[in-house]
């Protein structure tokens, strides 16, 4: 009786929290700390370039923008945002010259014309992920933004299940587990993210089944998650070959040999189809590239310390809880012995991706918050609390503290979703 209480009341629990992610898209906290209800739309950065892809397949059924590009100039096309820049590549179907936008629109042989044609220069994969789950209701243009976020809330909350079911599979009891849970839920930008038009919770639950599935000893079914996640954006591709360090030092042969061969394939796979639709083996947003080779290689380390303590996006400003994750797996990487063992899994993915974040000059440019560390979210919530478990009552303290911070910032920062972007959580509260 008692284990199907406990089942119930984690039923009634993540009914509810799909409640809260639902109703936080429908609400808005103005600067006055007045509530206002709201009509999901995009925001800013790329979010208006995603949806004019969304609606370019739905609309046009096709990946070419020039068209959609040139109606956006007037606020069409991208929910009601005007676009004068591009997020494309130009390509010359004649000669099969190519260039981002930004850099090449002069160039002679990719001005407009009729051997000329644009496509996304962010991968399509999630637009047309989005496109073909909500294509079956037949939407009008207008009502495409409100199809959207309504998927948003659904990967979020997928999300936050497989966190838990990933805690459950790790050995954490129910309690831990929903502890997981509710950090990523409430006390992290996830909750922020359900109401945005950005691709990282898509990449976030990729990683999640990435991980699970190679907990229990599904190779195949990793690795093209973690395709998945790198179909979502290239720099991704860390998940995957960190999960091959990490059979390679455990002498796991076979089911490296299963992770790089499914790797593989849908790596091919993906860059034959950029070759097809943009003449480029990599498309992954506009850098000039080719990265880390190019003119986008960070010429010191300052982007280290920028992507943990800076204001705008640092993980620990904006997620302070995040610290008794960070370190740990940083201490798993350093020691080939570190138990439990999920913790250095988790290890190497993680140090790829900081080295990715360190070497690129970028920043993760105009969103809310960490948006380049939102996809590994799941996992610090799961080695946050794995940490816990074997802390004294200092670290549990200030653990408690660090997670009310990153509490408050959360549920403000979602209500203000929309006037946060490239702000710091100091502009959260009412003036």
């Amino acid at each position: 009786m008692l284990r199907d209480r406990a089942s119930w009341a984690i039923a009634l629990f993540f009914v509810f929290l799909l409640a809260v992610f639902w109703s936080v898209t429908r609400v808005v906290m103005l600067p006055d700390g007045h509530l206002e209800t709201y009509t999901p739309h995009v925001i800013n950065g790329d979010e208006p370039h995603y949806l004019l892809v969304v609606n370019s397949i739905l609309f046009d059924h096709d990946l070419e923008l020039q068209d959609d590009y040139l109606r956006a100039q007037w606020g069409l096309d991208a929910g009601g945002i005007r676009l004068p820049d591009h997020h494309t590549i130009l390509v010359n179907r004649r000669t099969g010259q190519h260039g981002l936008w930004f850099q090449h629109r002069f160039d002679p042989g990719l001005e407009p014309g009729t051997d000329v044609y644009e496509v996304s220069s962010h991968p399509v994969a999630f637009p047309a992920m989005v496109a073909a789950l909500i294509a079956p209701f037949h939407p009008t243009m207008d009502e495409v933004q409100g199809d959207a976020s309504l998927v948003m809330v659904l990967v979020c909350w997928l999300g936050a299940i497989f966190t838990y079911l990933l805690s459950r599979r790790l050995g954490m009891g129910r309690g831990a587990a929903l502890l997981a849970t509710a950090l990523l839920a409430f006390a992290s930008p996830w909750l922020a993210y359900t109401r945005s038009f950005f691709s990282e919770p898509v990449a976030g639950v990729a990683a999640l089944i990435a991980l699970w599935a190679l907990e229990v000893d599904r190779p195949a079914t990793s690795a093209l998650a973690a395709s998945a996640a790198a179909f979502i954006k290239p720099p991704f591709a860390v998940i995957g070959g960190g999960f091959l360090i990490d059979r390679i030092e455990q002498k796991r042969w076979r089911d490296f040999l299963v992770l790089f061969s499914v790797l593989s394939v849908c790596g091919i796979a993906l860059i034959a189809f950029n070759y097809w639709l943009a003449r480029t083996p990599i498309i992954s947003g506009n850098q000039a590239g080719p990265w880390p080779f190019g003119p986008d290689t960070a010429p010191d380390f300052s982007r280290l310390s920028d992507t943990f303590l800076g204001s705008r996006h640092g993980l620990f400003v904006w997620v302070p809880w995040t610290i008794f994750a960070i370190f740990p797996i940083g201490q798993a990487f350093c020691s080939p012995g570190a138990r439990p063992r999920f913790i250095r899994e988790m290890s190497f993915p993680m140090v790829l991706q900081l080295v990715v974040l360190t070497g690129f000059i970028g920043r993760p440019g105009t969103c809310y918050g960490p948006r380049y560390w939102v996809p590994f979210l799941p996992w610090m919530g799961v080695a946050a609390v794995e940490t816990l478990r074997k802390s004294g009552w200092v670290s549990r303290a200030t653990f408690a503290i660090l997670a009310l911070v990153s509490l408050a910032f959360s549920i403000v920062g979602a209500l203000r979703y929309p006037q946060m972007f490239s702000r710091s959580p100091w502009y959260l509260w009412p003036s």
